[in-house]
């Protein structure tokens, strides 16, 4: 039982998105009292191959200073915030460059092989924000009614399966496509049975949220697909 939230401006002007999901979202915070987050499409405006991370920092003498130091092999640290949250942890908020996309994903698995530290997302074209507890103290934390942007989703999280932490909070981000979010109600219930070919096909090991990113990649391509078939067929 969870709540999803969606806006799309068409006239694609920038509008306050992060006020817009807000407030849809605190309507729907008895559907999901765990966690909460955005996907604010719009609101970076980087140039092309610059990145925006959102990592996870426990509150561990010299963690933070370990992970810069892995960062600026892999790009200079142009922009860079901390932003205090609940528990033993906090998020670093950074922006980096890469020569190409393809780049991301690897940078993004280096550094979650650093203890106390796990990568929230890594995005070109959208804001990321999520966290644990209740939307309006996440909006605060975070200062979400300042976002601006052109569309956006949110999702308020009722936890059934996984953990209640920051990581597992939607949305979702998939690597195989730049820049794609998904948040979902209920449970995958083949997740398995996706799982093993998935990986046997990657020849890798792929992480929860990564099969969640990609199961939903997969259904969206077969919905457009469909989609377009019966446009081809009306049109005739």
């Amino acid at each position: 039982m969870c709540g999803i939230a969606g806006v799309i401006y068409k006239d694609k002007k920038s509008h306050h998105v992060g006020q817009a999901l807000t407030s849809m979202l605190e309507s729907l915070q008895h559907r999901g009292p765990d966690s909460a987050g955005y996907a604010i499409y719009g609101s970076l405006n980087f140039p092309e191959n610059y990145y925006q991370l959102n990592i996870e920092v426990k509150r561990k003498k010299g963690t933070l200073d370990h992970l810069k130091s892995l960062l600026t092999q892999f790009s200079p640290i142009f922009e860079e915030q901390l932003i205090e949250s609940v528990g033993d942890s906090d998020v670093y908020k950074c922006k980096i460059a890469l020569d190409e996309y393809s780049l991301l994903k690897p940078c993004i698995s280096e550094i979650d092989e650093l203890e106390n530290v796990r990568v929230i997302n890594g995005s070109h074209s959208f804001e990321m924000i999520k966290d644990t507890g209740k939307v309006k103290d996440i909006a605060e934390r975070f200062d979400v009614s300042s976002r601006m942007g052109t569309h956006g989703i949110g999702h308020t999280r009722f936890a059934t399966e996984s953990g209640v932490d920051r990581y597992h909070a939607h949305p979702y981000q998939s690597y195989i496509i730049p820049d794609i979010t998904v948040v979902h109600n209920g449970q995958i219930t083949n997740y398995w049975k996706i799982r093993d070919p998935l990986e046997r096909k990657k020849d890798t090991l792929l992480n929860h949220l990564m099969i969640l990113s990609a199961l939903f990649i997969i259904w969206l391509i077969n919905l457009i697909r469909a989609i377009n078939w019966r446009k081809l067929l009306t049109r005739q």
